[in-house]
Parts: structure tokens; sequence; C-alpha cells
């Protein structure tokens, strides 16, 4: 019985995302591609083809290695598995230096009818193939991937079960996908990981490149073209990877960089600590049974969270903050409101990154904030990030805010290319067990369909 589709068309699998392939020669197990793979690689091992390899490099990595000469990045560039496995297919399947044929034909060629019907099966698989640019639409971990080629516009669902627990929504990946008997689709070897930055400026390359290409020849098919300029389009992502620029501190609302800070002080007089804070009009108790309070301040439609304050039952007071400069506001508060009843004993402050780098070994206990303190203090910060962001001027919407920019139709495809990147980026952490925020939510704010 045929099975419904993943992308959620309501069409058998067999009439949507995959496509049926009834003929028996093109059918092969995974024993017959390690077969052909062996094979591959002794033929190119032979004497006779040092110079087709040494030629097929020169094509490959032309653009790719650094022009200064910097060894160490040579070695980084050479030795990743993603750009090994995109050159081994490379010299297998897509071309060969001055007219001369791909492995996978010269041994199609020399071994003919001593190969079996499933070996050769996959070698002509890959030949048909090509390395494409796609995006994650879906995962189901376990089963498969549901991603969108991005040059055709087409969904493909790939059965692939270690992809699938280790891909997100909206990722994008440069792959090579094999058709399999009975219409399936799976991915040949290692990913390259690109990212949602990367997506624009490869398919503009993609588009430029191709253009060039039809003026020599018009009727270029897309397997053609992507096996012709696979070199430029990979020296282009290690370009961009290379020189990728640091990341952007994450700030306050206010622009202050995000420290996690925490000052304990010995209290004089408890109760008269605690009358007047309960006085206090900007600070909220956490509940009444509770010595605990929030200092509040109001953000428009929502209220922001300044400082959070405890009273111990030592007798200490602790005041927890998520920058220096509220820290010091929060001193200047309790100095009001205390009347020299407080003493400071000790403070501490370090970034997000400093914290989730220590292990809990490393950080001593007086120090240590509660992994549920830290969660809380993120996913608040978050939270008062992106609410504020809908209507911040954003300079990737030329100054616009993302609330305006939904609106017009012009500027609407961009606002979903941001929302897919925020998503993507915390579904990553989530996916690396790391705190990770919800941001759902905002397609509806903005009045937008999120991608299905």
């Amino acid at each position: 019985m045929s099975q419904p589709c993943p992308c959620g068309s309501g069409r058998e699998l067999e009439r949507c995302c995959s496509e049926p392939l009834p003929d028996p020669e093109l059918q092969y197990t995974l024993e017959d591609r390690e077969r052909a793979l062996i094979k591959m690689e002794t033929l190119s091992e032979r004497a006779t083809m040092r110079r087709f390899e040494r030629n097929v490099a020169e094509i490959f990595w032309a653009h790719a290695l650094p022009e200064d000469g910097d060894e160490e990045q040579a070695r980084a560039i050479l030795g990743d598995p993603g750009l090994q496995t995109v050159y081994l297919y490379f010299s297998c399947w897509d071309t060969a230096p001055h007219g001369e044929q791909p492995l996978a034909e010269l041994l199609l060629e020399e071994q003919g009818k001593r190969l079996s019907r499933g070996e050769r099966a996959f070698l002509r698989a890959g030949l048909a193939s090509y390395w494409g640019i796609y995006e994650v639409l879906d995962t189901r971990p376990g089963e498969g991937v549901l991603v969108q080629d991005l040059w055709r516009a087409k969904r493909i669902w790939i059965q692939e079960r270690t992809a699938s627990q280790e891909l997100v929504r909206f990722d994008i990946v440069g792959a090579r996908i094999l058709k399999r008997p009975q219409g399936q689709h799976e991915f040949e070897g290692d990913l390259l990981d690109l990212t949602l930055q990367h997506k624009p400026g490869l398919l503009a390359l993609a588009h430029e490149l191709h253009g060039y290409e039809v003026e020599d020849q018009p009727d270029i098919s897309d397997a053609e073209f992507f096996k012709r300029s696979l070199p430029e389009l990979i020296a282009w992502w290690v370009q961009q990877v290379t020189e990728q620029p640091d990341l952007p501190k994450i700030t306050t609302v206010e622009g202050d960089e995000v420290r996690f800070c925490r000052a304990l002080f010995e209290v004089r007089e408890r109760e008269s600590l605690v009358r007047a804070l309960d006085l206090a009009t900007d600070l909220r108790r956490d509940a009444p049974d509770e010595l605990a309070w929030a200092w509040i301040e109001p953000a428009g439609s929502s209220d922001r969270i300044l400082a959070n304050i405890r009273l111990l039952e030592e007798g200490e007071l602790i005041v927890e903050t998520t920058s220096i400069e509220r820290m010091e506001r929060a001193r200047t508060l309790l100095a009001k409101l205390a009347e020299g009843e407080l003493r400071e004993l000790v403070s501490s402050e370090e970034s997000i990154e400093e914290y989730l780098e220590r292990t809990p070994s490393e950080v001593a206990p007086e120090n240590q904030l509660p992994p549920e303190v830290v969660r809380e203090a993120v996913l608040k910060k978050m939270d008062e990030h992106y609410h504020a962001w809908l209507d911040d001027s954003i300079p990737a919407l030329d100054g616009w805010t993302p609330r305006r920019a939904a609106r017009d139709p012009k500027m609407r495809a961009r606002v979903v290319e941001l929302l897919k990147g925020i998503e993507n980026l915390e579904e990553q952490k989530r996916l690396r067990g790391e705190i990770a925020y919800d941001s759902i939510w905002m397609w509806d704010a903005l009045g937008l369909e999120r991608m299905n």
C-alpha cells in the first residue's frame, strides 16, 4: 500500500516528492555501492592515473585554497570531511581534465560486464547525479528529511536515518542525492554545511555562472551545469567560511553587553529591609510566601525585568542582573531603599559564553549560578529581545522594522528569511542540548504563514 508523502500535500509519496524507478537496471544494494567505490579507488591508484588525479585536483582546488600560501588554512580546507566527499565524487562522476572520462565511466568501459548489475546501477546513478543546494523543510528523526531543491524549487523526500537526526528545520546543505529503487532518494556521502546567510550569495553566483554557460550551450541541463560549475561554487563557499567575521555580542535593550552579574550583601536589619522592599513601587514579590523580588521597568506592552533579588535564610541578600550597568543601577536603588542596612560582601560577573563553556567543577560553589537560574535569565532575555526586535529598525531590512516590512509585499520575503534564520539557530542549539528559545510565535505576531 502506498504511503502518504511527508510534505503534507495529501498525495501518495511516489506521486509527489519521489519518483518511481521501475527499471531493475537502476537498482543497487549497499554492498553494490561499497564494491563499486573500492573498484574506483583501485582504478585511481594506478600509476597511469597519477596525471589524471593531479589534473582533477588542480581543477577542483584551484580557487578554493588561499592565494597567500597560508599552509595551516590550506590543511584545514583539504582536511574537511565534507569537502573531501565533494572532491571524491567530483573526480568519480562529474568531470575529467582535457576531455577525458570521469572515473565511473572509465570503470564501466574497462570492466563492463565483469561488474555486477548493482555495481553498474550505482555507477550510472552517480553519473546522473550532481551536487546541489538544498534547504531542509522538515525532519522525521530516524525516518528521513524533506528538502527543497533551491535551484529547481522542487521538494524531495530523502530516506535517511543519520541525517534526519542531525539536521534541523531550515538548515542549508550542499549535497549529492542519488535515486534508489522504487523512487527512493538518499544523500550520498557527507553533507556540506551551509547557512541561510550563504544562501542568497551562493544562488546569485549559480545564476551568474548559469548565464555564462547558457551563452555557449543554450540547452545545457541542470546536471551538466552543476558538474561544470562545482569548483567555482565550492571556492565561493570556502572564502565565505574562512573570512566570516566574529559574531556580534548579545546586548540588552539598553545596548549593554549581556553579562551574568551577581552580588552578595550582608543584611543588618532583616525585617526593616523586607518592609522597604515590599513598599518599593518598582519591586514585585515573586510570591507572597517567598522573600524574592523582581525589579520591574515598564516597556511598552510588556514589563522588563532589570534584576532579581532574593533574601536567603542565612540573612544575606543576593542580587542578579544581566548586565554590569543594571547591577550598578540595582546598587543605587538598594542603597536608597535600605538606608545603610546593607554591606556588599562579594560580586561576580561573566559572559554567557564564559558560563556555558565552564564545567560545574570549575565554578566555585559560592559563585555558581544554578542552571535553572541561568536558563530562566537567558530565556527572559531572549523573549525581551525578540519582542522588542519586532519594532526595531533592522539593517537587514534597510532600516525597516520587521512589523512594517511584513506588511509590505516587496519586503515580506526578507522578513520570512530572517524568521527562518532565527528558528534555525534556536533549533540547532536545542539539538546540541543548549538553552533554546521557541520563536515560532513570531510568525503569528507578524501575520505571516509559517513555512510548511
